[in-house]
């Protein structure tokens, strides 16, 4: 996993956004974040799936999704290298 900060987290916006690189359907484990946290992921190359509420949801280059991150959750590349954008909301 290649993990690029594009914005880190500033405290006056509750933002940090991230550019992911998964190589050989690797698969990142992530433990759960504060409570109310959201995660908005955008696909820009390859294929993904997400696991969050007990089930996988696959993306494609192109689509998007949000979860709240307060929870467990699992990032895979479905195709050998998949790029994404991960944009985490720390609401309170």
């Amino acid at each position: 996993m290649q993990v690029k900060t594009v914005f880190p987290y500033k405290a006056d916006t509750g933002l940090e956004v991230f550019e992911i690189r998964l190589l050989n359907q690797h698969e990142q484990v992530s433990s759960a974040h504060c409570q109310g946290c959201v995660e908005h992921i955008q696909v820009t190359s390859g294929v993904m799936t997400i696991y969050f509420n007990g089930d996988w949801h696959e993306l494609k280059k192109g689509e998007s999704m949000r979860f709240f991150a307060d929870q467990a959750h699992s990032y895979k590349g479905i195709s050998a290298e998949v790029t994404f954008q991960n944009i985490v909301s720390y609401l309170r």
